[in-house]
């Protein structure tokens, strides 16, 4: 999948492994990834793309900088457009959380990435 795709569950899924949250646990003296059934069963309520407690972190330790994108806004835009920058790396969202997730993504995975089936 497009990694300027990405939202909801697929997004905050990515975000999760990149910052290990709850993707990981121990099978015996093996450390294995959940599924993400497996993940979401679990409760954790991780949502960096929608909040800002969790996001803010990241934000500020990845220096990832968000603006309201005022120039060249299509037409047929029916939602704001934020963009994000880190390291190099652009990516736009419907909300500045969006952005800013999609371009940490970006930057630690590139514009392509692999998500569990449920998530397609």
């Amino acid at each position: 999948m497009k990694t300027s795709e990405l939202t909801g569950s697929s997004l905050d899924w990515m975000v999760a492994n990149i910052e290990d949250v709850g993707c990981l646990y121990w099978a015996g003296e093996e450390r294995k990834k959940q599924t993400f059934a497996e993940w979401k069963e679990n409760g954790i309520g991780y949502s960096p793309s929608t909040n800002w407690a969790q996001a803010g972190p990241i934000i500020e330790k990845e220096k990832i900088g968000i603006l309201f994108y005022v120039d060249h806004i299509p037409d047929d835009a029916d939602e704001p457009i934020w963009v994000a920058s880190c390291g190099g790396e652009r990516a736009l969202g419907h909300t500045p959380l969006i952005a800013a997730m999609r371009c940490y993504v970006l930057l630690e995975l590139g514009k392509d990435v692999e998500i569990p089936e449920e998530l397609i």
